[in-house]
C-alpha cells in the first residue's frame, strides 16, 4: 500500500539519487535503482522489490504530466497541504474542468435471469448474477453513452477500453486521444 507519506520518502529518495547522477538522461542507471531499493527499504522498513518501485516511478511520472498539462503556464497556485491539491479559485477549477473533462462514466451491475447453461460468465462476487452496464453522462446529467449486455465477471476497465476501442460504438472520445480528459 502506498500510504502518502510513502511516497513522499519515495519521492525524497528518487530526488537524491537524481542529484547524485543516477538518472544522467531520462532513466535511472541500473546502479541507481539497486540503491533506490536498499535506500528505500531501509528508510520505509518494507521490502519493496524493483519492479514495485519502478512501476510507482512510472504512475508518478504519469500524474506529474497530467498536472502539468492541468496547471498550464498558470502563476498564483498553491498547494493545499492538507487536501494535498492545488490550491486555486473555483473559477480557476472551473474553467479547467469544463476544457480537460467531457463527463461522467461508472458502471453499474444489474441483476440478471440467465440459462444456468450460460450463467457462469455472469456470475460477480458473492454468487450473484448480473449484467455489467457502463454508462457516460455530460455536465447536464443527461446520458451520452451507454452500453449494456456485458458479463458481471467483466472488469469496468476492460468494457471502457474496449468502448474507446470501437469506433462503431460512437463512444465519446476524448480531445486529443488524451484519457486524462475523461
Amino acid at each position: 500500500m502506498w500510504e502518502p507519506h510513502i511516497v513522499n520518502i519515495f519521492c525524497d529518495i528518487c530526488i537524491k539519487e537524481i542529484d547524485n547522477g543516477g538518472k544522467p538522461k531520462s532513466h535511472f542507471t541500473k546502479e541507481a535503482w539497486k540503491s533506490l531499493v536498499e535506500t528505500f527499504g531501509r528508510e520505509t522498513v518494507k521490502a519493496y522489490e524493483y519492479n514495485k518501485l519502478k512501476n510507482k516511478w512510472d504512475q508518478l511520472k504519469k500524474d506529474y504530466v497530467l498536472w502539468r498539462a492541468l496547471l498550464g503556464t498558470d502563476t498564483g497556485l498553491g498547494w493545499d497541504s492538507e487536501k494535498r491539491t492545488v490550491d486555486a479559485s473555483d473559477d480557476w477549477w472551473k474553467r479547467r474542468i469544463t476544457v480537460y473533462c467531457i463527463g461522467a462514466i461508472d458502471g453499474v451491475h444489474i441483476p440478471v435471469c440467465i440459462s444456468p447453461l450460460e450463467a457462469i460468465p455472469y456470475i460477480r462476487r458473492k454468487g450473484i448474477l448480473t449484467q455489467n452496464v457502463m454508462a457516460a453522462c455530460d455536465f447536464d446529467m443527461r446520458f451520452t453513452f451507454c452500453w449494456a449486455g456485458w458479463e458481471g465477471s467483466a472488469h469496468d476497465t476492460r468494457i471502457f477500453y474496449t468502448a474507446l476501442r470501437d469506433p462503431t460504438l460512437n463512444f465519446l472520445h476524448p480531445h486529443d486521444g488524451n484519457l486524462y480528459n475523461l
